[in-house]
């Protein structure tokens, strides 16, 4: 409601223009991505903003949305959320990352594994021409710099239609 309409007033986009609608109608076309506490932002703006985001790249960081560590409730939760919204597994892709040597990694992956039970809304893939859930763990990759930039490289190629 804030940061949307001032970036897509000043550069090409492809929203017609700055109501919600526009955004919604442009939705295909926008991303969010969160690195560490910036990836509990991203499965925020996941839940809260999937009528305008299509694409989300949580990098080191699992949902907090209802709490830390409730993998099982928070998947839950957000089938429930998407039901509500009218999503299916078609309407939105997640790439979700975080390196082998990341103190967040042992909180995202029982996270995805989650995910995973519900594969009417949680598509696992190694090929978003077949799902709508990627789980990248980056080699030796820790809490840095390096394996964010892998994953957001990596991440945006396999992510865009």
């Amino acid at each position: 409601k804030d940061l949307m309409p001032v970036f897509e007033k000043k550069y090409h986009t492809y929203a017609q223009g700055t109501t919600l609608e526009d955004f919604k109608a442009s939705r295909g076309h926008r991303a969010f991505t969160g690195y560490s506490m910036g990836a509990c932002g991203t499965w925020a703006a996941f839940e809260f903003c999937i009528d305008e985001i299509k694409y989300f790249l949580p990098m080191s960081g699992d949902c907090w949305n209802i709490g830390q560590n409730r993998y099982a409730e928070t998947a839950e939760h957000l089938c429930k959320m998407l039901k509500e919204k009218g999503k299916t597994s078609n309407d939105f892709k997640i790439y979700a990352g975080a390196g082998t040597r990341d103190m967040a990694e042992p909180n995202l992956t029982p996270f995805v594994n989650e995910l995973k039970k519900h594969p009417d809304t949680f598509l696992y893939t190694d090929n978003f021409g077949t799902g709508n859930l990627y789980h990248c763990i980056v080699p030796n990759g820790g809490h840095d710099l390096n394996t964010a930039m892998q994953l957001l490289y990596n991440g945006l190629s396999k992510t865009f239609d």
